[in-house]
């Protein structure tokens, strides 16, 4: 009787656990102990929360710097699958319930997951990034999807997004975990602040208000509408542009165009938590123009922050901010153009009112799905 009692064991495998994936990955793992689930983590080298049974096995080469050169990331291939394979070895003697965070469906990953499943494993998968009308949906990525015995998602949005790639028979697979409500400040470290705020005085010297687009800088975000409303508008007049984070893929033949752009400073590079935070909060505006969205990282990171934003109206951002005065038609730049030279004429209380407005729906957004997803793990 007692032995029927005792809840399985299980695994979040997370490798990319920096910044705002390492609050996600507190706040699950929080969540599951305290549903008496016998829960342990594999994160990143790097991951900075004081987090019971989370272990930092990911890229302990690599996780120290902020270089992405051909020699890193190669290296950091051979971290990942050594730590693949070591994980694979131990699944097969513990026997765990796996949860696989899909960060990415490279074929490492994916091979990773058809391994474990080859070993008899229940293998769940947090959905990072639900992506909508198959939109560079790929065919590792569906297989994954309707392989899996649980889906984790961020939000009710996501969620209706991938019942229809799943079907009828995966739609009872489906959980939901907001993301996150441990905000990422609580592991910003003081002297790395300053240094953050002392360097960032130093590429932004000018002391005009800055509307700020941040993160890895994807076409899917909406990086061309933006230039296009920034080159056609009047919001540089009284501001200027600030693009913060590492260009990827196809938008990086956009960066040339960027630099020209008049008012537009470009820092093409991976951020630091401190940093990320920093360029946030001194942000008069950040500005979201993506086509298309499901997950929240940056939209929660602002609301924490107490920044104001500027958004299109593309999945999770119209539900976390109905009828928003500051959104725009996704992928429009006339009408984005419109809102960012309306935002440059707000006065400090306009601006203080929208940065209210979201902190507010950020925190009523984390409150009404906190705590569904830790038993459904014991229930696979």
């Amino acid at each position: 009787m007692a032995e029927q009692q005792i809840k399985p064991r299980l695994w979040h495998i997370y490798y990319g656990t920096r910044g705002t994936a390492g609050a996600y990955l507190d706040d699950l793992q929080r969540a599951c102990l305290v549903a008496g689930c016998r829960s342990s983590a594999f994160a990143s080298a790097r991951y900075r929360f004081g987090t019971d049974r989370v272990h930092r096995f990911f890229f302990p080469l690599t996780e120290w710097t902020e270089r992405r050169n051909r020699p890193i990331q190669a290296l950091r291939y051979l971290e990942l699958l050594a730590g693949y394979g070591l994980l694979a070895i131990l699944a097969l003697f513990t026997r765990p319930i796996v949860n696989l965070s899909l960060i990415d469906d490279t074929r490492l990953t994916y091979w990773f997951f058809r391994g474990l499943k080859g070993l008899g494993l229940k293998v769940c998968v947090t959905c990072h990034d639900v992506l909508s009308h198959h939109r560079g949906l790929t065919a590792r990525r569906t297989r994954i999807y309707r392989s899996a015995d649980r889906l984790i998602v961020h939000s009710t949005y996501a969620h209706g997004i991938l019942s229809g790639l799943v079907g009828e028979a995966g739609r009872g697979k489906i959980r939901q975990f907001p993301f996150p409500s441990a905000p990422v400040q609580k592991i910003l470290r003081p002297d790395r602040l300053r240094r953050a705020k002392q360097n960032l005085a130093r590429l932004i010297p000018d002391k005009r208000p800055y509307f700020l687009f941040i993160g890895i800088v994807r076409e899917s975000k909406g990086i061309a509408s933006l230039l296009s409303a920034w080159d056609q508008g009047r919001a540089k007049e009284k501001s200027r542009l600030v693009i913060a984070g590492k260009w990827a893929g196809p938008a990086i033949r956009f960066q040339e165009r960027a630099r020209g752009l008049a008012g537009c400073l470009v820092i093409d590079r991976y951020l630091g938590d401190e940093e990320f935070i920093s360029l946030i909060e001194e942000s008069r505006f950040v500005v979201l123009p993506y086509l298309e969205y499901s997950h929240s990282a940056v939209l929660f990171a602002c609301g924490w922050a107490r920044a104001a934003v500027i958004i299109s109206n593309a999945g999770l951002f119209s539900d976390i901010l109905p009828a928003y005065e500051l959104s725009f038609p996704a992928g429009q730049a006339d009408e984005l153009a419109r809102v960012l030279e309306r935002a440059a004429g707000m006065t400090g209380a306009q601006v203080s009112a929208c940065r209210d407005i979201l902190a507010s729906r950020v925190r009523q957004a984390e409150a009404s799905l906190a705590g569904e997803v830790a038993p459904a793990f014991c229930e696979v």
